[in-house]
């Protein structure tokens, strides 16, 4: 019901709606089916990072600062550098990243795949991609609007990273 109201209240003019959402929450709400009775039309589109260690602290820092957007208020800033917590997300990120190929490959189902380090250099050309994905053309009067997603990766990020590689081996 919670889908169906977002529906409702989410669906642009043009009758696209679309929601972004990790692997465990696809799977809680429907399980491992393909859903067209509930989406008709489905299309998928997957972003994957490159650097998954980036990937992960910033997870945990979202997660000790419940800071998930850059216009969201920190809870908490003082967030502590954890091997532990970021090597568990990591796993959980490259975890993920399987299920979903293999949901993909289990329903024959082949996602627009974007790679965030790309489309963040070049959003105009993903939204292009994401378009004719869909199935749409872009209107010749359109314009990207501004952005509400901001990178949050900061020096305290980096720092992280590195102590995370050399902790990890990998330096």
């Amino acid at each position: 019901s919670y889908l169906h109201l977002l529906m409702e209240r989410k669906t642009s003019p043009n009758g696209v709606f679309g929601i972004k959402c990790h692997f465990h929450q696809y799977r809680s709400e429907f399980g491992l089916r393909t859903i067209p009775a509930d989406l008709p039309n489905l299309k998928h589109i997957l972003i994957k990072r490159r650097n998954r260690v980036r990937q992960a602290v910033s997870y945990a820092k979202a997660i000790q600062t419940n800071q998930w957007a850059i216009t969201h208020r920190s809870t908490n800033d003082s967030p502590e550098y954890d091997f532990v917590q970021i090597k568990a997300l990591l796993e959980r990120i490259q975890q993920e990243e399987r299920q979903w190929e293999g949901f993909f490959s289990n329903h024959n189902i082949q996602p627009l795949r974007l790679v965030y380090e790309e489309f963040s250099n070049d959003v105009l050309a993903a939204v292009s991609d994401c378009f004719t994905h869909l199935g749409l053309e872009v209107p010749a009067d359109w314009q990207l609007p501004e952005l509400t997603l901001k990178k949050q990766a900061d020096a305290l990020s980096d720092d992280w990273v590195q102590r995370f590689l050399e902790e990890r081996g990998a330096v």
